[in-house]
């Protein structure tokens, strides 16, 4: 397998210390059908070759087909200043501030008392969210993103695409399916197929600070 399939297998599969909810299948790459496969979750990255890791093909049948409705090229370029855009946050926690432990105190005998205990509200993490990305030692706000034709994606998703963009030695991420508004978009980086879902949320809990589709197509229709 060509070195760049093997990075972008890499960059796409759940890491271990982001891994939530338990889904270890996810923590390795796998196949499908004659193509190999690795997802976050969000996101995931289907490289044209077949591999021997183990076949999942029936974890990922839904995500994987879809009708190609769209070409439209958009420049690495634009997505790095969007990305530029998204909000960061200190992951720190608020309660601690990173420190990991705090100081509680109490009173016996007209006595005050100082003991020192692990954070109850990061359970001794020191970060706001134990899984989340840091990206240079910040998050990425979990309610803003960037809209690209009808969604709007995370600056986690975005990291992704310009990351691979970068390994493929691409100038352009091709945007060739969209239809729901909560289901996936499909990207193209030459042969490797990119797949995103929007960030999902109530309406109005979620802006964008940046609009890509204001400099692609005016005549996008919504799928249906």
């Amino acid at each position: 397998m060509k070195d760049e399939y093997v990075k972008l297998l890499d960059l796409f599969k759940l890491k271990e210390e982001n891994d939530r909810y338990g889904r270890t299948w996810m923590q390795s790459p796998f196949t499908f059908y004659d193509k190999t496969v690795a997802t976050n979750s969000y996101s995931l990255v289907m490289i044209p070759e077949k591999s021997d890791y183990q076949d999942r093909g029936d974890l990922v049948t839904v995500l994987a087909y879809y009708s190609e409705n769209l070409w439209i090229d958009i420049p690495l370029s634009w997505l790095n200043e969007a990305m530029k855009k998204i909000p960061m946050e200190s992951p720190l926690c608020e309660a601690c501030k990173g420190d990991k432990d705090v100081k509680f105190n109490f009173q016996y005998q007209n006595k005050v008392f100082e003991h020192k205990n692990e954070c109850p509200i990061c359970e001794g993490s020191g970060l706001k969210d134990k899984y989340q990305r840091t990206y240079h030692s910040k998050v990425f706000s979990e309610y803003v993103g960037v809209k690209i034709g009808h969604h709007i994606f995370s600056g986690d998703c975005l990291i992704l695409l310009i990351e691979a963009a970068k390994i493929l030695n691409s100038n352009t991420v091709t945007m060739v399916s969209q239809t729901k508004k909560y289901d996936k978009t499909v990207f193209r980086i030459n042969e490797v197929e990119v797949f995103c879902m929007p960030i999902h949320s109530f309406e109005d809990e979620i802006s964008y600070c940046d609009d890509l589709g204001k400099y692609l197509l005016n005549d996008l229709e919504e799928g249906k």
